[in-house]
């Protein structure tokens, strides 16, 4: 199982802390979000990561080469997406479409910290392409929400989708088989191809049009949030010690 880590954004609601290093390298107690999650995928026995990069990547670079002396068991890959100012987070995801085409695959926004046992029942769920959902959240416009179909599965993810009729906001963290890379893959060479600036939850829209079928996993009330605005960097540092003491 690989695990594909987005962290290319600038991070422009964090300014002037992401000036010069992505969000993913904020330090949220003696720890940053991108250490936390390396922590948590090890725990759940991830120990292979792909890191694409774009704002910061020297940051990051510099980070990993001290970072890893530390934690040998780790195995890292940075992908640098030099077109981070052009395109959307799609093109960072699609940057990986040889691993995904390779393995199973984890993939998680560089900017959210969540409970480990979300990650557990995420891995240990029966089908292969999962997504983990909070579905307690009191939604607003921002959220990157779901709509569910008759079955339970998940048909619809945008941030437009009325709060009111939403099931639930996606938090970052989801899981996709290799069987469906094709599928994966035609779905967001099809929405770059109307329009490349877009998030990689278009492109997966796109797939489930085509008939890919993703399961939602809920949180079920439990620690997880992305990391935005000011305001979300203070709430982080609070939830962490919630998390790390669970």
């Amino acid at each position: 199982m690989q695990t594909i880590i987005l962290a290319a954004g600038q991070g422009t609601r964090l300014a002037p802390l992401c000036d010069e290093i992505p969000k993913t390298l904020l330090a949220l107690d003696d720890k940053t979000i991108l250490e936390h999650i390396f922590n948590v995928c090890v725990n759940c026995g991830l120990y292979d990561f792909s890191i694409v990069t774009g704002h910061g990547h020297q940051a990051v670079d510099t980070f990993l080469t001290d970072y890893l002396i530390q934690r040998p068991d780790i195995r890292t890959e940075l992908i640098y997406n030099g077109e981070y100012l052009k395109k959307g987070n799609i093109y960072s995801y699609y940057m990986t479409k040889e691993i995904f085409h390779d393995d199973d695959h984890v993939i998680i926004n560089s900017d959210t910290i969540f409970h480990q046992s979300i990650l557990e029942d995420l891995l240990n769920h029966p089908e292969k392409n999962v997504m983990a959902i909070d579905d307690e959240k009191e939604l607003s416009e921002e959220e990157m929400k779901v709509l569910l179909c008759d079955q339970g599965k998940i048909n619809k993810i945008h941030k437009s989708i009325d709060p009111g009729e939403a099931k639930g906001e996606y938090i970052g963290l989801m899981k996709l088989g290799r069987e469906y890379a094709s599928q994966i893959e035609e779905g967001l060479e099809k929405t770059m191809s109307e329009d490349d600036s877009l998030y990689y939850e278009d492109g997966l829209q796109k797939a489930i049009d085509l008939g890919l079928t993703i399961h939602p996993l809920s949180t079920k009330g439990r620690p997880a949030m992305e990391v935005d605005t000011h305001n979300d960097l203070v709430d982080a540092k609070e939830m962490i010690k919630d998390i790390r003491l669970s």
